[in-house]
This record gives C-alpha cells, sequence and structure tokens, in this order.
C-alpha cells in the first residue's frame, strides 16, 4: 500500500525491501558508518565516526 501509514508495515513490506535491496557504492562505503547491532552501542565511538564524516562532506 503506497503512501500508507509507515507504522503499518508489516512483513510483507520488510520482504520486499530486502529483495529489493542494493548493495552501497565505492562512495556510500567510504562515508558509511558501520554499527553492530548485535553488541551495545559505544555511543562515543559512533558520535566521532558521524563527526568525522560530516567533516569528509564540507571538503
Amino acid at each position: 500500500r503506497e503512501g500508507g501509514d509507515p507504522s503499518e508495515a508489516d512483513l510483507a513490506v520488510l520482504e520486499r525491501q530486502l529483495e529489493k535491496q542494493e548493495p552501497l557504492t565505492p562512495a556510500e562505503v567510504e562515508s558509511a558508518v558501520r554499527v553492530d547491532t548485535t553488541r551495545e552501542p559505544d555511543w562515543e565511538a559512533l558520535r566521532k565516526s558521524l563527526a568525522c564524516g560530516a567533516r569528509k562532506e564540507k571538503r
């Protein structure tokens, strides 16, 4: 259902998204921040990664 409330997304929506996902381009990989969702987040390391990426884009 297009234009519907995102909170109503179900398993079928997730399955379609997973089927259509594309790998990141090399440029996207360079600026991507990886987060291991199986572990407790290291918020300070994440903050630093995001801040570093923001500085790269300003160049």
